[in-house]
């Protein structure tokens, strides 16, 4: 839950971090773009200005100029010419000043004479041809300028041809014209600095500015629009991007946990909420023996769970909170099997149940590793034991043997004396025996490793108990199934162990049966695997933790020592030996020594 929790925070997390990034590259942009339009339509607006002033300029000097050349129009007739001029709409005012500013001719006559008060400063050297622009504020708003000198005459060569004209004017319209601010232009003499003076055009910025707005309007709203879709594409793109991602994440998390869960070590089975097995692993159907897991649509009954483990399930039902016990089920082999179960509720984001865990694990190899262990130290501590005990009792048996022995000689007459005698020298040799054979069992045993041939290993030991199979009816049979044509291993002592299961075996099949022993390889490339399989009588199911023990036997003859023996000897061997059996029904020895 704290993991789906997590899940959907990181999820929306990198949403608002993806809205965010977004914004931070689209708003720029559309700052941008929005800023870069309107200025570029207010340098449109600019030079659209700019050239209707400098046209309007250009046409009214033309007219001035055919008006003096060709009526010897005065200053009178250029102010009457201005004021026309000035009606066109979008005009606010058009005037001429001399070079320090006082108004000529102005589209308000009351105005001429005056000062005007935006004059700019204007470089003395600027070329009359210039055109300049600005932006003023007059009376009645924004007012767009244009202005430049005013120069409405010709070249120098014909101002000096109309100079000659003006000489042929009577005495006071010559006086007139030289005194005339505008006509002076083309009656001046050549060798005379050309007049300055300075022609301005305001327009009427009302229009442009409310047409300038809703431009600004109507750009913000595009770029707004081309802003939002910009938006939505991208994060549709990030969108479709980030659950790709999400997917392909999912999927790669997916594909590890179930290859994870299908090859842990633990059993894994969910149902739930209905009666149900919504899912398992390989592990868990290998332990329960169970059919391989189906899909959801074709789940598998509660009812295939062995019992115990069903009443683990239905507990955690019933309890709702965590289970853990220890229960042993049949397995498939027919050996029972120790497990360790641990069941809990599985809750959804809201704390509800919507299913159920069941997790196994098979202690059954650990048990017997546990029991080997105990086993071992038992041992070894009945044989410090019995070493102990057979070195006080060999002693004493030299002795009373010496005196049966001399006892013999002395009452050789008697034939009752000399039976009595030797029955004690038998009984002594008997357990003087089996006193070496528990300090055999007690002794560290020696290897001799050396390169041996498995198969003729087993076909050897066979043979050496040929008599007594043919003795007692045994049919023995040797299975070489092994690549390995050699093992590392003690020969004398892996032979001692099989001559003694075939003892054993032959013990167990008093009316004739068959022993069966089959050579293989191991689980790994390390191991060989020897079975030995009779058709004996088998072994009761209560003395199967014992047979390995010392002194344990269901013999009359028997010492007890013999298994204990093989044991001890494969242990040593680096092995290890464990017996199926089935009362009735045959015993089959597993040895597994390194190869």
């Amino acid at each position: 839950m704290k993991s789906r929790q997590r899940r959907t925070v990181s999820l929306k997390s990198i949403f608002l971090f993806g809205i965010v990034g977004v914004l931070l590259i689209a708003v720029p942009i559309f700052v941008f773009v929005v800023v870069d339009n309107i200025r570029t339509h207010d340098q449109r607006v600019v030079e659209n200005m700019k050239g209707k002033g400098a046209a309007l300029i250009r046409s009214f000097e033309a007219g001035t100029r055919t008006g003096v050349v060709m009526m010897m129009w005065g200053a009178e007739k250029v102010q009457r010419l201005l004021m026309e001029v000035s009606l066109q709409e979008d005009i606010a005012y058009l005037l001429i000043t001399d070079e320090t500013g006082d108004i000529l001719a102005h589209s308000d006559p009351d105005r001429v004479g005056s000062r005007y008060e935006n004059f700019p400063e204007i470089p003395a050297d600027q070329a009359p041809s210039t055109i300049s622009h600005r932006r003023v504020e007059h009376d009645n708003g924004p007012v767009f300028e244009v202005f430049k000198q005013f120069t409405p005459d010709r070249p120098p060569a014909v101002r000096g041809r109309l100079k000659s004209m003006i000489d042929r004017l009577p005495p006071g319209e010559h006086k007139r014209l030289f005194n005339d601010w505008c006509a002076m232009h083309f009656f001046q003499d050549m060798d005379q600095p050309p007049v300055r003076q300075f022609i301005f055009v305001g327009f009427d910025m009302t229009r442009l500015d409310a047409a300038r707005s809703a431009y600004i309007r109507r750009a913000v709203l595009n770029g707004t629009v081309v802003l939002l879709i910009v938006c939505t594409g991208m994060l549709a793109l990030f969108s479709i991007q980030a659950y790709r991602s999400a997917r392909s994440s999912f999927v790669r998390v997916k594909a590890l946990s179930d290859e994870v869960v299908a090859n842990m070590p633990a059993g894994l089975v969910t149902f739930g909420p209905g009666p149900e097995i919504t899912s398992c692993n390989r592990r868990a159907a290998e332990i329960l023996g169970m059919a391989p897991c189906r899909t959801d649509d074709d789940p598998l009954d509660m009812d295939r769970l062995p019992p115990p483990v069903r009443q683990v399930a239905d507990q955690v039902v019933q309890d709702g909170g965590n289970v853990s016990q220890e229960v042993e089920v049949p397995g498939p082999d027919g050996v029972d099997r120790v497990l360790e179960i641990g069941a809990s509720p599985i809750q959804d984001e809201g704390g509800r149940v919507s299913g159920y865990l069941l997790l196994i694990k098979d202690l059954t190899g650990m048990r017997r590793l546990e029991k080997e262990v105990a086993r071992s130290r038992r041992l070894a501590a009945i044989g410090k034991l019995a070493a102990g005990v057979a070195h006080e009792i060999r002693n004493p048996l030299s002795s009373i043997k010496g005196f049966a022995t001399y006892f013999k000689e002395k009452f050789s007459d008697s034939d009752q004396d000399k039976k009595t005698a030797d029955t004690m020298i038998y009984e002594v040799e008997r357990l003087n025996r089996a006193v070496t054979q528990l300090l055999e069992f007690a002794r560290p045993v020696s290897l001799e490793i050396t390169e041996v041939e498995p198969g003729e290993l087993i076909e050897h030991s066979l043979r050496l108990m040929e008599n007594d199979f043919t003795n007692k009816g045994i049919e023995s049979t040797a299975r070489i199934q092994t690549t390995r044509p050699v093992i590392r291993t003690d020969r004398d002592r892996l032979n001692q162990v099989l001559l003694n299961l075939y003892l054993n075996a032959v013990d167990a099949m008093e009316s004739g049966g068959r022993l069966t022993v089959t050579l293989s390889d191991g689980d790994n490339n390390d191991t060989v695997t020897i079975d030995v399989t009779d058709t004996g009588h088998g072994i009761a199911e209560k003395d199967m933790e014992q047979i390995f023990d010392p002194y344990f036997t269901t013999r009359s003859r028997g010492t007890g020592l013999g298994l204990a023996i093989v044991y001890k000897l494969v242990e040593s061997l680096g092995g290890t030996i464990t017996v199926e059996s089935r009362e009735g029904h045959g015993t089959t020895f597993h040895i597994r020594v390194p190869a």
